[in-house]
């Protein structure tokens, strides 16, 4: 249910009405991505950049 507050390692990233949003990493390594729908349920996955 939008909208969708994302986050990676805990810094915000713009507000979103769409289930996919775009953002670059600083670099190599690993992030965890955090997203919370409009009813507060939440899903979040570590990641690895190459």
């Amino acid at each position: 249910m939008a909208p969708f507050r994302w986050l990676v390692d805990g810094r915000p990233l713009p507000p979103e009405r769409r289930r996919e949003t775009q953002w670059r990493a600083s670099g190599p390594g690993f992030a965890r991505v955090t997203v919370t729908d409009a009813a507060g349920a939440t899903a979040s996955a570590q990641i690895r950049i190459d």
